[in-house]
């Protein structure tokens, strides 16, 4: 494990461990350490400049298969359970990759060069892995017209078990308590900047400072804090789009199984700082949960493949769910199109999501599921 930051960073945003990661956190003997780590939050609270509570939604329940904890609690739990059985070189990030039918010749900017059967990039929205396997990023990484920053906010004396949320037409501020190390986050619309330089944390600062001028609540106390904080992570949403996961042989070249118990390198080369909460939604972490993930989703070697489908059945399910808290019968059709794609894709978490909250749309009689020419879905049916 090839990792840029001289040691296991010491902040980060919350993270979720869910569905396939969880599967694979019992693999690993880790799930009573996850549950020790986790955070209290239990409500999601809406506030207004004033500071006054104007809506409020209850987090997700604790359930025996989700734990949400701090990056940094996540990463130090893996570290340790992981460090007995693989080699960790920090300092350090790869250079160069070179792949032939019987492996991947790897060298470092500091270390000896070595060969590995198998290289797997982690090193996030920026990899240099991907780089060097399939070119500059301008070719495949396309801006959302959202820019997120996360820092540290200690001593804001935060209740334990709220989340706090206050925004404005384009922009928002979230205060997490984070075990004690609370960490605040900022979300605001942009276009895409082809210069943008994700190491230029002073231009970082400027672009927050011109995004928030005039703000209420207690942003202009956390612009200060951010002016003075050196752990500040600042990034684009960004989406990913590859046509296949895995490098191309040369050509004339043939694919290589890897033997059990040969070595393989796992990169990491983010700078130390707080890492994105990258994922499905800015705040969710779900893309170091899929790191985890005991399976693909998909056929991540096989060209024209991925999870594509995906952010339109999110999509659907959030419209679902919006309909069902108005009483709309289009709940219905809407919610059994984001199942069955979740289903068919093996997102096995969503899909339960999903199927509980059709079978309340039924169980309330919102809409005969004959509306949308589909079957109503019932647990098991699976």
């Amino acid at each position: 494990m090839v990792e840029r930051g001289q040691g296991l960073r010491s902040s980060g945003s919350p993270i979720d461990v869910r569905g396939p990661a969880f599967s694979a956190a019992e693999q690993m003997g880790i799930t009573r350490r996850l549950r020790a780590a986790r955070t209290e939050v239990t409500e999601l609270n809406f506030v207004d400049a004033s500071g006054r509570r104007v809506g409020r939604i209850p987090t997700q329940a604790r359930r025996g298969d989700s734990v949400e904890l701090p990056r940094f609690d996540l990463a130090t739990i893996l570290f340790e359970a992981a460090r007995e059985e693989a080699e960790f070189l920090f300092g350090d990030s790869i250079a160069t990759l070179h792949q032939d039918a019987g492996g991947v010749d790897v060298t470092f900017e500091h270390a000896p060069p070595r060969r590995f059967d198998l290289v797997i990039g982690a090193d996030g929205l920026h990899s240099r892995t991907r780089q060097l396997a399939f070119g500059p990023e301008v070719a495949y990484v396309r801006h959302m017209g959202v820019w997120v920053a996360t820092m540290p906010a200690d001593g804001l004396n935060l209740d334990r078990h709220k989340v706090l949320l206050h925004n404005s037409p384009g922009r928002a501020v979230a205060l997490h308590p984070c075990r004690g190390k609370a960490m605040a986050a900022f979300l605001y619309r942009g276009p895409g900047d082809e210069c943008f330089d994700h190491r230029d944390t002073a231009d970082h600062k400027r672009r927050l400072i011109d995004a928030y001028s005039g703000a209420g609540w207690r942003v202009p106390e956390l612009v200060q804090r951010m002016r003075d904080v050196d752990d500040l992570y600042f990034d684009s949403v960004s989406q990913v789009r590859l046509d296949r996961w895995c490098a191309p042989l040369a050509e004339g070249a043939s694919g290589a199984q890897v033997p059990e118990g040969r070595p393989t390198a796992t990169t990491r080369q983010r700078p130390n700082r707080s890492d994105p909460p990258s994922g499905t939604t800015p705040s969710s972490g779900g893309g170091s949960c899929a790191s985890m993930s005991s399976r693909p989703c998909g056929s991540p070697c096989a060209p024209g493949t991925g999870p594509r489908p995906l952010p339109l059945a999110a999509a659907s399910a959030d419209l679902g769910r919006a309909l069902l808290t108005a009483g709309d019968a289009a709940a219905v059709p809407a919610l059994t199109r984001a199942y069955e794609v979740h289903a068919r894709v093996g997102a096995d978490f969503e899909a339960d999501r999903v199927r509980a909250d059709l079978e309340r749309a039924t169980t309330r009689s919102v809409g005969a599921p004959e509306a949308s020419g589909r079957a109503p879905v019932r647990a098991g049916t699976r």
